[in-house]
């Protein structure tokens, strides 16, 4: 049945570990189906591998068309899947309580039960299973009734996991500097000297008699003396200079931004009964 094919987990850690235990199966991460109530916004399952990341709220446009249609967004994904209306419902509740839900290609995942059923034919390799759905951090329990034989060799393995911080930069527009100018009218006030010509009249008492050449021309209307005085006046005119300019360049300056972030990892918890009072981590 279609149900029995999705998992379900708690946390995004949980599915990347379940994404990485079928590629080690064969099984391509475009074949996987990783369906979430609301992606984070950091997310290494939509942003660094290549499973088929789908939201449940959809986009704006799903969400006014899951409006008109009377279904709700976690619903009209899951009509993708061709559940039935008790398995939406279920699958649409473990949504809304943030689980995450994981679907495998059919055709993939018939190529993975054969090679589960051809494991399971070997009680000894049935016995040596990993992880368990729900917790991945555990092996799970032997088949009491499948001893291993003396002789024979067992192995059993289990991959420890760790978060390490991403550090990505991004270049985005912190501001602008504009540079304009605007025309001021200022008063300037300041005194030139200037040059005239004054006219200085002196009269002298001379008191002498004269003589026959000059007294012809005595009582007699003439010209007068005319002498023409001189000053120098102020013109002001104005003319453009170009006082000063203003050069606009930018460098780059590099500064150390700190990043503080809580990374998880796993450690293996070693309780070997073989020895007494040993519980080695």
């Amino acid at each position: 049945m279609l149900a029995q094919n999705i998992e379900t987990y708690q946390n995004e850690n949980d599915v990347i570990v379940r994404v990485n235990e079928l590629k080690s199966k064969g099984i391509q991460e475009n074949k996987v189906t990783v369906i979430t109530d609301k992606k984070p916004d950091s997310s290494i399952l939509a942003d660094r591998l290549s499973v088929n990341y789908k939201e449940a709220k959809g986009s704006f446009g799903d969400k006014v068309s899951a409006m008109f249609s009377g279904d709700k967004p976690e619903e009209k994904t899951l009509q993708e899947l061709n559940l039935n209306e008790r398995e939406t419902d279920k699958y649409a509740d473990e949504l809304k309580n943030g689980k995450i839900l994981l679907f495998i290609d059919p055709a993939a995942r018939k190529t993975l039960e054969m090679e589960d059923d051809t494991i399971a034919q070997d009680p000894l390799d049935a016995a040596n299973a990993a992880y368990t759905e729900t917790d991945n951090t555990a092996f799970t329990e032997v088949n009491k009734n499948t001893a291993a034989q003396p002789g024979t060799s067992q192995k059993e393995q289990m991959e420890l996991h760790e978060e390490v911080v991403d550090v990505e930069r991004d270049t985005f527009k912190a501001g602008e500097v504009n540079v304009d100018k605007r025309t001021v009218t200022d008063r300037e006030e300041f005194d030139v000297p200037v040059n005239k010509q004054e006219v200085n009249i002196e009269r002298r008492p001379v008191n002498k008699v004269s003589d026959r050449a000059n007294a012809a021309d005595a009582y007699t209307e003439k010209d007068g003396i005319h002498v023409p005085v001189y000053e120098e006046k102020v013109d002001v005119d104005k003319k453009d200079v170009i006082k000063e300019e203003i050069v606009v360049n930018k460098k780059d300056v590099q500064e150390n931004v700190h990043v503080n972030e809580n990374v998880r990892r796993e450690e293996a918890e070693i309780k070997d009964t073989t020895k007494k009072d040993s519980d080695l981590k």
